[in-house]
């Protein structure tokens, strides 16, 4: 028995110096923190990156919607289809270096009349945008473009992200900007002004 019970404490005492090691051993704490704050840090990381392209992409759609709209609105009188198109292409330039042919863009003009009750003069549709046969202004614009027209230019991409899990689908980004001609008339599309 007394073999036992010095073999017993020995074991314990073996136990004992092992949990005591264990316990000052810290030699792989910092792998161990490491494997488990990467898939936070890397989450994060490509968040980021997701996110700062789409907040790219989404200026530049902006921006090409506001550059339609001012060189339209800057035509005096009429505007030819070509002149048209040539707008519409030198607009989608404007997303470079991200490809252009995802982006939908439409030009409208429409005329306000005396009582604030909207007509369209034209609408062109480009890269698949479709032209507009109704519209709705806003309140605002109505009362600023009473008895005059307004030049409504949109745009819109179905933003496909690089990574779908941390952005799942696609975002939809649009935008819409109204101009007053800047020469205070009509501007026709091929001479359609009245």
């Amino acid at each position: 028995m007394s073999h036992f019970k010095e073999m017993n404490n020995v074991m314990i005492l073996k136990i004992s110096n092992l949990l005591s090691r264990f316990k000052h051993a810290n030699q792989g704490v910092a792998a161990v923190e490491f494997a488990l704050i990467l898939p936070l840090m890397l989450l994060i990381y490509l968040g980021t990156l997701e996110a700062s392209r789409a907040i790219s992409y989404h200026n530049r759609i902006i921006s090409i919607t506001s550059a339609l709209g001012d060189l339209v609105a800057q035509t005096e009188n009429n505007i030819t289809s070509t002149m048209l198109n040539d707008y519409f292409k030198a607009a989608q330039t404007i997303i470079a270096p991200y490809p252009a042919t995802e982006v939908k863009q439409i030009i409208t003009n429409v005329y306000v009349n005396p009582a604030g009750q909207t007509s369209i003069v034209w609408s062109r549709g480009f890269n698949g945008g479709s032209p507009r046969s109704a519209i709705n202004l806003p309140a605002n614009i109505i009362d600023v473009a009473k008895d005059n027209y307004v030049i409504i230019s949109e745009a819109s991409l179905a933003y496909q992200p690089m990574i779908t899990y941390i952005f799942p689908g696609n975002l939809d980004f649009y935008q819409i900007f109204y101009h007053l001609p800047r020469a205070g008339s009509c501007i026709g599309l091929n001479g359609s002004c009245p």
